[in-house]
């Protein structure tokens, strides 16, 4: 790469999860064990570093308020497993909603399209007892972010000195079960030096 190889992940993540009913919270620390799926390319899907983060800027992490090109895309991403690998959490949050055939076909005609109009905080929970999605598209009016926060509807990311939290009301899809509901919660996010 051009960046010479240097970690994506200068530091491990510990992720604090709480039920939403005032339960326990799930400690969640450190990469992906290996053994899991194959990497596209020959690569190595064991969750070591990549290469550095960018756009810090003034705020604690990743920046919310970038410029984003007509077309274009940003999104933040969190994907935490359990110690005993039987609860999984994808979160991201996304501003030109990679999944929205709407956007695709605003993109596909060759004008202007906003990426700001079609947002969403996709959020992906798996669980021994249950698997919950949620995908909900948002337009401009629902999207508000400074450099520190970023709201998408109910939902917000938000840095919290050096803390990722992340506080979700979602409505959940009818996929991958066909059974309306929410994802209500709080996830927090705090990087941690770990070794290399």
């Amino acid at each position: 790469s051009r960046d010479g190889g240097s970690p994506l992940r200068p530091a491990l993540a510990r992720v604090a999860l709480a039920d939403g009913a005032g339960g326990s919270p799930l400690a969640l620390e450190g990469v992906v064990p290996d053994g899991g799926l194959d990497a596209p390319w020959g690569g190595g899907s064991d969750g070591g570093a990549e290469r550095s983060s960018r756009g810090r800027g003034g705020a604690r992490g990743p920046r919310f308020d970038r410029p984003i090109v007509s077309g274009g895309y940003a999104w933040w991403y969190v994907d935490a497993l359990s110690d005993d690998g039987q609860h999984a959490l994808t979160l991201i949050g996304m501003l030109g909603n990679a999944f929205s055939p709407a956007y695709a076909r605003a993109r596909a005609q060759g004008g202007p399209s906003d990426p700001l109009a079609h947002c969403t905080m996709n959020v992906v929970l798996h669980g021994p007892r249950a698997r919950r999605f949620a995908l909900t598209e948002r337009g401009r009016a629902s999207v508000h972010r400074t450099a520190t926060a970023l709201s998408i509807g109910p939902s917000v990311m938000r840095w919290e000195g050096d803390a990722l939290v992340i506080d979700l009301d979602e409505a959940t899809t009818l996929f991958p079960v066909p059974v309306p509901g929410r994802i209500r919660g709080r996830v927090r996010v705090i990087p941690k030096v770990g070794p290399q």
